[in-house]
């Protein structure tokens, strides 16, 4: 049998040769535009903003975009050869397999990418008021707000306004996401309440996904371990104040529980001055300077213990 195009002898209706030249490996070439921004250097990639490099967004975004014929695909490799402006080239080298044909064959393209510079939603966000959650920081410790800071430095989020309130700040957020992990992380590594609510705010026009603007409501404990507090008529020391509020109630020893939300009056721990050990531990208040038998006595050892007072009482820990 004869080759139909050019005559030689084949096995088949069309030579190798003839055959490679009328049925390339690849199939299609997609339009090549590259989305990078022109302010981080993110491109847009499967409907979302990556952080990677010029030169990997082109390579991702040429891979993406190739579609092969039948043959069966041995090897590819896409390389840069230049990025100049809006327009990079890249050299692109396949090797394959025909099908009913034994002999591999090598192809090689010359390919063009436009490169679309533009914002990132998160820098547009940045030169605007826009955001998508208001975190709710209620009587935070210094640590919490370094936290914070230190949270949205690494993670890159705009601030569209902080505003401070008589017992905190509220943070305007560009990002609902991050602002939701925030909450949960706040919540794990500090304890306290963590209330989240949402309402549908608009869609996102590149990705047709709903945007929800979240409020984050985050207050952390009043009190932490080895706190004393006065509630409800008892003398409590803090235990956990965590995942949940427990204590000890110093007069009875018994283990409670209490809500985050309450109020507490904390006392101040002082330093005690054992006056008498027997029959019963007494000490001297520092009001009245009076020998003060204690509230819960045990054996001390020691001219000196530390001590809670409260309405003339006195407790030792």
């Amino acid at each position: 049998m004869k080759c139909i195009i050019c005559g030689r002898e084949s096995k088949r209706q069309y030579c190798p040769t003839c055959y490679s030249a009328n049925h390339p490996l690849l199939a299609k070439i997609k339009p090549f535009i590259v989305r990078v921004c022109k302010n981080c250097g993110r491109h847009f990639f499967k409907n979302k903003w990556v952080e990677k490099p010029i030169e990997d967004a082109i390579l991702q975004t040429v891979k993406s975009s190739l579609a092969f014929s039948e043959a069966k695909l041995l090897a590819s490799d896409v390389e840069i050869e230049s990025i100049e402006g809006a327009k990079a080239v890249c050299i692109l080298g396949i090797t394959g397999l025909n099908p009913g044909y034994s002999s591999p064959i090598a192809e090689h393209y010359r390919i063009e990418a436009v490169i679309d510079y533009n914002n990132c939603d998160r820098c547009n966000q940045s030169q605007t008021a826009y955001f998508e959650a208001v975190l709710q920081l209620r009587h935070p410790t210094l640590e919490i707000e370094r936290f914070i800071d230190s949270s949205l430095e690494k993670d890159k989020v705009h601030i569209a306004h902080k505003e401070q309130e008589k017992d905190g700040f509220d943070y305007y957020l560009a990002s609902q996401h991050f602002a939701q992990n925030l909450g949960e992380r706040l919540k794990t590594r500090f304890g306290g309440t963590l209330k989240i609510t949402e309402r549908l705010f608009t869609q996102n026009h590149l990705t047709s996904k709903l945007v929800y603007r979240v409020s984050i409501y985050y207050e952390p404990p009043q009190v932490e371990p080895q706190q004393v507090i006065f509630h409800e008529g008892k003398v409590i020391k803090i235990t956990g104040a965590k995942d949940k509020l427990s204590g000890i109630d110093l007069s009875t020893g018994k283990r409670l529980l209490l809500k985050p939300t309450e109020r507490f009056q904390k006392l101040e721990v002082l330093d005690g001055v054992i006056s008498k050990h027997h029959p019963s531990l007494e000490v001297l208040s520092p009001d009245t300077f009076q020998s003060t038998a204690v509230e819960n006595p045990r054996k001390i050892e020691g001219p000196t213990v530390k001590i809670v007072c409260h309405d003339g009482k006195i407790w030792i820990l």
